[in-house]
């Protein structure tokens, strides 16, 4: 659990990180997210002393972050940023076994630690353990940007806008990758973006900042039913929001039984992208598959957007 106490940055007379108090809970996902400059990048390098702060405390499983030095416990939290970080000198698996090597690792472990994450992000270490750098796609560097920073398999992993110079489908990709290695390895991670809909996506829970202070911190939906301020509603955007309502959820509550021709859609899209599908193809409705491929009954293009409307509170 990351625990922050009022924590605060200042820079001359300005604070870049202004009395913002909120707790992380433990293998989850919790997106900072808010325009350049309103400190998002600066709360998350505060949690592993890349910036020291003015005031305020940072507890880790209850334990003030300032109890170790800063070297020692950057070499437990994994970072990972936007451009890779990859040394272009050193191989793959040099890149993923760095701070491995910082921490006196014997070489059969790190060879092994090595293997078993390219393994994990689907990089067969025959073809890609030697590569250099510039011998990667764009998406490959960051799964091995990623890899490399959860080497020494930490608890924590802190992203700062890792996605952001990947192309649209490669970054799609890269965020459904992200997801399944969190739900793998039972990591915490914090990822910083000034992308409402990657936050929707990835984050357990959303913290909103602007000119330092946090506007708001809630689940996706809380955000989306109800903005704190009108900062917050204008980052989500009017004409977005009922398309992000149904980012959220997946097909099984609104399947029905029945039968409709044309090509499934399986249960674990979510209902959006079912929507998209729906009104692409000219129908009305289409039929629903499980895990196994078998057709469990029909979504109808009806049910689809009335779970557009905003829920509940």
């Amino acid at each position: 659990m990351i625990e922050l106490r009022h924590l605060v940055k200042r820079y001359g007379e300005t604070n870049v990180v202004d009395d913002v108090s909120m707790v992380i809970q433990p293998r989850t996902i919790a997106a900072i997210v808010g325009t350049s400059g309103s400190g998002k990048t600066t709360l998350m390098r505060m949690i592993n002393r890349m910036t020291e702060p003015t005031g305020g405390e940072i507890l880790i499983d209850g334990e003030d972050n300032r109890s170790l030095p800063g070297h020692e416990l950057r070499r437990r939290i994994g970072y990972a940023i936007q451009n890779h970080g990859l040394f272009p000198h050193r191989s793959v698996a040099e890149n993923i076994a760095t701070v491995p090597r910082l921490l006196g690792w014997n070489e059969k472990r790190i060879a092994d630690r090595v293997d078993e994450l390219l393994h994990l992000f689907g990089l067969d270490p025959a073809l890609f353990a030697k590569r250099h750098p510039h011998e990667l796609s764009g998406g490959q560097q960051q799964r091995v940007g990623v890899a490399r920073a959860l080497a020494a398999k930490p608890n924590i992993l802190l992203m700062d806008e890792p996605f952001g110079a990947l192309d649209p489908i490669i970054r799609t990709k890269a965020q459904a990758d992200l997801l399944t290695i969190q739900k793998a390895t039972d990591t915490t991670i914090v990822i910083v973006t000034h992308d409402m809909e990657e936050a929707i996506h990835l984050g357990g829970r959303i913290a909103v900042m602007d000119g330092g202070k946090l506007l708001q911190y809630a689940s996706p939906a809380g955000i989306l039913a109800h903005p704190a301020t009108p900062f917050v509603e204008e980052l989500i955007g009017t004409n977005e929001r009922p398309f992000r309502f149904l980012s959220l959820g997946t097909l099984d509550a609104l399947v029905e039984p029945g039968q409709a021709p044309g090509a499934p859609i399986a249960a674990s899209a979510n209902r959006r992208d079912a929507l998209a599908e729906l009104l692409w193809s000219g129908r009305d409705a289409a039929p629903v598959a499980d895990a196994q491929g078998r057709t469990v009954g029909v979504v109808r293009t009806a049910s689809l957007v009335s779970g557009a409307a905003r829920p509940a509170a």
